[in-house]
């Protein structure tokens, strides 16, 4: 690899006399703009680059460096965090929230208007910020990145940099020392294949601006497998097209976990992944995920017609690689792993689904369930194979408008079920077409706060449910559960034991308690609250446990109403109770029903997978004593918590509440509402 260096030094001299011209040229050292050419024109495909400057004490925007036409970087307050940044949630302690930032002019003739694209990091996550700090920048095919201290941002670009011929560098202020070019760039360090993972429930990927999207969840040679869309700014990454790729994690026994290598990462700038699920076939394990890459390449530039058309002469989806096809790869292809870890990527295109949910079956064929592209029931007889659909109408019609894509089917005692997108469920005795009852339909359903979660078993005949928490815009944090199978077929949600975050000792600070009654919570703002609660003889039985800030006034409330089987998230009212929420079933039949404040359907504010403000209904067990148990996780990251219930070991509600510093938690009760005893809190373990 050559390696190109470029530093710069300038000298200026002052005609005053020489004590004073010392000091004025000293002065305008540190001041002048140093030039140098570039030198010969890099590759526009990519670069590395390195910058030394000193990050300390930032007032206001400063350029660090400037390659007309190609690179910036600068310093600047942070002044809103735009974009999906996230800056604000890191703050030094004076409040300030310093930022440092470099930007790629990019040039494409499919999209003329992406011009430029900015990466990022707040600089109040520094470990230090005195003295110099080395800046990488990597411009690599489908990345753009920035490393300095630690801190890591990426971006990923859509076009080349077309650098100018007689490009001059400019190094701006007296903070830039140095800079170098390499051209190709730098490689990346390879990831390990496993890290330890410290703390699953409510992870988030590492970086300021990085979440949890679209979980694929499966069980191979005794492991859990949780695949997810890594995230970044809540999909406004690559020009807002997403540029999302499949991360992994894995666990086998759900208390030790492990991140590994991406199993579908981004190698081209056309690629952006859709949601999948992971599938065994000929005992290996597969990862089927979709391109959605008519986000970027119009229809016509892809495979998909050459997909429909073959689908129109034979009856099949038919097998597109790069020797049979020159165009630009869409629709569904699949990677593979020899041991559970390493996957490579297949690059055979074998359905126009874009997020489409594959199975393998025990005689060794396999079913997909389309949408996003294809509807319908799909099998083939192995990978890569040609795919015939066995059902058109599948799946089955929903009063609470499911998505026909992100499918979930698993099968536990004899019953099969099918979660779909937000909102659908559906359970049948045998799992053929006719034969599914709409549970969500009836207000049975099992989302809690969670998007787009999905099942997968486990050992001891478990089944173990994840999904990401909403509450900040399309991605958050991970959420796991375990459901709760009833005799009638429906199901609930409780809290896997494994991974509920550990605790310190627990305190008892109230053996019963009244509406009123307050407790202290610890100052960390990770807390868990639990308690027993009854029916009140004579009322109707609603009690309202309320997690406020400092003010007293703010913060949110877990309403449980215990004679009518409902649990709500909602913020806090000052004086009384929040007003009862709606349920996800009732906010559709009044949409369908033409009411106006309905209008929105899933998009209602207090729909549930929002995760901020919801109600669940159908809830069992409050009928008779119950316990109750609340975690407070407050997450720097989201400059708030996430709040998280457990009723009676039956039901999940999680939220995602920005803002929430707890302090202390407050009950309220309409009359009596219901007799709480046994209180005690306990304190999140440290990370």
């Amino acid at each position: 690899m050559k390696v190109q260096s470029f530093f710069w030094g300038i000298a200026l001299a002052l005609a005053a006399g020489l004590a004073a011209a010392e000091a004025q040229t000293q002065s305008a050292l540190d001041a002048q703009r140093r030039s140098a050419p570039l030198g010969s024109v890099p590759d526009a495909a990519g670069f590395t680059l390195r910058l030394t400057a000193d990050l300390s004490g930032v007032k206001e925007r400063e350029a660090l460096l400037e390659i007309p036409g190609a690179v910036e970087v600068w310093v600047r307050p942070e002044g809103g965090s735009g974009g999906g940044q996230n800056y604000g949630a890191f703050r030094a302690a004076d409040g300030s929230c310093p930022v440092l930032e470099a930007k790629v002019f990019v040039h494409s003739p499919e999209h003329p208007e992406w011009k430029e694209m900015t990466v990022g990091v707040p600089l109040a996550q520094l470990a230090r910020r005195d003295g110099a700090q080395e800046i990488e920048l990597r411009f690599a095919g489908a990345r753009w990145q920035m490393r300095v201290g630690g801190l890591y941002d990426e971006d990923f670009p859509f076009g080349r940099v077309q650098w100018e011929t007689n490009a001059v560098w400019a190094l701006r202020s007296p903070r830039a020392a140095s800079a170098a070019l390499w051209t190709p760039p730098l490689p990346d360090a390879p990831c390990p294949a496993a890290r330890p993972v410290r703390q699953v429930q409510y992870f988030t990927p590492e970086g300021h601006n990085s979440w949890v999207g679209d979980v694929a969840t499966g069980f191979h040679d005794g492991r859990y497998h949780v695949f997810y869309l890594i995230d970044r700014r809540h999909h406004s990454s690559k020009f807002g097209k997403g540029g999302h790729y499949f991360a992994h994690l894995s666990s086998p026994d759900l208390k030790h976990w492990f991140e590994h290598p991406p199993a579908a990462d981004l190698d081209e700038q056309w690629e952006t992944i859709g949601t999948g699920t992971p599938f065994v076939h000929d005992g290996k394990l597969c990862l089927a995920y979709g391109l959605h890459t008519t986000r970027l390449y119009p229809y016509e530039k892809t495979t998909l017609p050459e997909m429909q058309a073959y689908f129109k002469k034979t009856g099949r989806f038919g097998v597109f690689t790069r020797e049979n096809s020159s165009a630009v790869p869409a629709g569904m292809t699949y990677a593979v792993s020899d041991d559970g870890v390493v996957f490579r990527k297949s690059h055979a295109m074998v359905h126009p689904s874009e997020n489409p949910t594959v199975y393998g079956q025990p005689d060794g064929s396999l079913i997909l369930y389309g949408g996003y592209g294809a509807d319908g029931l799909w099998q083939a007889a192995s990978l890569p194979g040609e795919w015939s659909c066995v059902d058109k109408l599948f799946p089955p019609k929903s009063s609470m408008e499911p998505t026909t894509e992100c499918q979930c089917a698993f099968e536990w005692d004899g019953r099969h079920y099918l979660m779909g997108g937000f909102s659908g469920l559906w359970c049948s005795p045998s799992g053929k077409g006719g034969t599914y009852v709409d549970l969500a339909g009836q207000g049975k359903d099992i989302y809690d706060g969670l998007g787009v979660p999905m099942v997968a078993a486990f050992t001891g005949n478990r089944r173990i449910l994840a999904g990401w928490l909403g509450g900040q815009g399309w991605g958050g944090h991970l959420v796991l559960r375990e459901l709760v199978q009833y005799d009638d077929g429906t199901l609930g949600l409780k809290w896997p034991e494994e991974v509920v975050p550990p605790c310190g000792p627990a305190k008892t600070v109230a053996e019963s308690a009244a509406p009123g009654a307050s407790f202290v919570l610890p100052e960390s703002g990770r807390a868990l609250l639990a308690f027993t609660a009854a029916p009140g003889a004579g009322t109707n039985g609603v009690l309202a446990v309320r997690l406020l800030n400092a003010d007293g006034k703010t913060g949110c409330e877990l309403q449980l109403d215990a004679a009518r089987g409902r649990a709500q998230w909602s913020d806090a009212a000052e004086g009384g109770l929040a007003k009862a929420l709606p349920s996800g079933r009732e906010i559709l039949e009044a949409k369908h029903a033409g009411e106006a404040w309905a209008a929105k359907g899933t998009r209602h504010p207090d729909f549930h997978s929002h995760g901020r403000n919801f109600c669940i209904e159908n809830v069992r067990g409050m009928d008779k004593p119950f316990a109750v148990r609340i975690i407070v996780y407050r997450d720097p990251k989201m400059a708030g918590s996430v709040v998280d219930a457990e009723i009676a070991g039956q039901r999940t509600l999680v939220s995602c509440r920005p803002g929430l510093l707890a302090t202390r938690a407050a009950l309220a009760a309409d009359g009596t509402g219901l007799r709480v005893s046994d209180v005690k809190v306990s304190e999140l373990a440290g990370e």
